[in-house]
């Protein structure tokens, strides 16, 4: 799928975090070790979000949704769709997005549904976001959710002999239509046959009735790896001749992320300043699946967001399907660019 969105705008973002941390030397057996410092070095990885044993991705989202609320960023009547994309529902029905929408009130016709999705979640929710207000002729707006609580702590001395990299997280982005001429150029692929490299099989009704013991995630480390160094690059270079651009007219680059190893590749396989593309995020949150997009836009730019200036940048993400995908974005103006640390 290609495509142009016209005349919207990501309006606010707001990262949700766990309040425990812990860090690679602490949970991997012998951290320490030169082995384990040279894994660490090259792959990036350093401390991580991991949510409490109890905790939900509902119950992050809510959280995030209560402080945008109680900071005014946004009003319950300025809501016109809620969706959710994650691939750690608390429940099989309900869906997460009628738990936020029953938690706080929200009128019976807003329109709230959950898309499975996992790192490539945050590019396929813009998708959907921009395709609602497209037909959309009154000034509402959509929130869009994305969480996963994979990682959550079971013991607070847990000690693993490969190093550990994911992270727990969620987020809200903002989007609304805007009256200023604008232009969001938009691609997503999917390889089905490729479906296996990257798969959660455990839970559903297949293995339910039929007691398969498929292993969670993931099936095809190298595989996937080499996979997406192949697509990413490529959607890059297809999405800019697209919009008629160049690579050098984009500010910054963010790049999904398991390990700093990656966004380093993709990075010089473009031919990009490694300056322009973030790579530490791993080293400071963990790998946060679809919600590492979001996180990864307010680690970077900050404050500076919420100022009247356009950055122009692109968001990529990729992952379970095979599933990837690009946009390109001008941030600006936003009421809302924030991350923050909860009790959860």
């Amino acid at each position: 799928m290609e495509t142009t969105f016209y005349n919207k705008r990501i309006a606010g973002i707001l990262g949700i975090l766990p309040e425990n941390t812990y860090s690679f030397e602490d949970e991997v057996r012998d951290g320490g070790s030169v082995r384990n410092q040279k894994i660490k070095r090259n792959m990036g990885y350093g401390k991580r979000y991991r949510a409490k044993k109890d905790t939900t991705t509902a119950q992050l989202c809510i959280k995030g949704l209560q402080y945008l609320l109680e900071k005014a960023y946004i009003k319950i009547e300025e809501i016109g769709a809620i969706l959710v994309t994650s691939f750690t529902p608390d429940y099989f029905v309900p869906q997460i997005s009628n738990l936020i929408q029953g938690e706080f009130n929200i009128p019976i016709d807003v329109f709230a549904v959950d898309y499975w999705a996992g790192c490539s979640g945050y590019i396929k929710g813009l998708m959907n976001a921009f395709m609602l207000l497209e037909s959309w002729e009154e000034d509402k707006k959509v929130l869009l959710f994305s969480g996963d609580v994979i990682n959550r702590t079971q013991s607070e001395k847990e000690i693993y002999d490969t190093p550990p990299y994911g992270g727990d997280a969620a987020s809200i982005t903002i989007l609304e239509n805007t009256q200023y001429d604008c232009e969001i150029p938009y691609m997503l692929k999917t390889n089905g046959e490729v479906k296996d490299l990257l798969s959660f099989k455990q839970g559903a009704f297949a293995d339910i009735f039929h007691e398969q013991k498929n292993i969670w995630i993931p099936a095809d480390v190298n595989g996937s790896f080499r996979f997406y160094q192949m697509c990413v690059p490529d959607i890059m270079k297809q999405i800019v001749a697209y919009a008629d651009c160049s690579m050098d007219e984009i500010e910054h680059f963010f790049f999904l992320q398991a390990n700093k190893l990656s966004a380093q590749k993709f990075a010089d396989k473009l031919g990009l300043d490694r300056n322009k593309v973030s790579m530490d995020l791993v080293e400071k949150y963990g790998d946060l699946s679809a919600t590492l997009n979001p996180v990864s836009i307010v680690d970077f730019y900050g404050k500076k967001l919420l100022e009247k200036e356009n950055h122009f940048v692109s968001i990529c993400g990729y992952g379970l399907g095979a599933e990837w995908g690009a946009a390109l974005v001008n941030l600006g103006n936003l009421i809302c660019c924030e991350n923050i640390v909860t009790d959860l």
